[in-house]
């Protein structure tokens, strides 16, 4: 948990051009919450009985990227400090059945929102309707 976290404040350092714009890490024995990027605020829980890290996140919109961000993480220690040892089981909250967890491969099978999106092909991009960022 100590490592990710360290590669997680790692990460937000040498991802922003400005570090005073990011918030400070907030660090606890079993619990980190931290920008990995500006406004991108999520936080880490580890509960040590249950040999188990949650991840939260702030906002919806970044989700998808932020557990690539961290999946990748968890792949590199595993790799580097842990030679292969690491075993780890992913599951997300069902975003209808509150309390429900899906294994990655269903929730990733159905597009759980906010964790996966769908591809879109060359010809779907083409033809999205432009989005306009007014607001009235």
């Amino acid at each position: 948990f100590e490592r990710l976290i360290c590669l997680c404040v790692a990460y937000n350092v040498k991802s922003s051009n400005d570090i005073r714009k990011n918030s400070p890490p907030k660090l606890y024995r079993h619990f980190g919450s931290f920008e990995l990027n500006p406004d991108n605020l999520l936080h880490l829980h580890e509960a040590v009985d249950a040999q188990s890290i949650t991840l939260y996140i702030e906002n919806p919109e970044n989700a998808s990227r932020t557990f690539s961000i961290i999946r990748a993480m968890l792949k590199k220690l595993n790799h580097d400090a842990m030679n292969f040892g690491l075993k780890w089981d992913v599951e997300f909250e069902s975003s209808h059945n509150s309390g429900i967890f899906l294994s990655y491969e269903k929730a990733e099978a159905q597009l759980l929102h906010p964790w996966f999106k769908a591809e879109l092909t060359e010809d779907q991009a083409h033809n999205r309707p432009h989005e306009s960022s007014n607001q009235n």
